[in-house]
């Protein structure tokens, strides 16, 4: 956070609590300058956010993983799978190719 009047990132704050709806948090700050000003974080759904039927996203995030642990992709799709069957999910046909 900025302080709107003298542009600093040096400031505290004084007082957090969320509102009414609960869908967002109100902040008091203090900039050194003296100045007061309120700022709100909004919480939101992320559309990011990987459901628990889209695999394609599933995947995906499964074979960045692997890369980034350095494991073969093979068994990343094959612990993909496992995850799937315990969770109940069927397999689609893809899944069982790659697995």
């Amino acid at each position: 956070m900025i302080c709107p009047a003298c542009g600093s990132a040096a400031h505290e704050v004084k007082d957090s609590r969320p509102n009414a709806e609960e869908n967002a948090i109100r902040r008091r700050r203090r900039c050194g300058c003296g100045h007061r000003f309120t700022t709100f974080e909004v919480l939101r759904e992320d559309p990011e956010l990987i459901g628990p039927n889209d695999r394609s996203k599933w995947r995906r995030a499964a074979e960045m993983q692997a890369l980034f642990r350095k494991l073969d992709l093979e068994d990343a799709h094959l612990a993909l799978a496992l995850v799937r069957r315990l969770s109940g999910a069927e397999a689609s046909e893809q899944d069982r190719e790659a697995a």
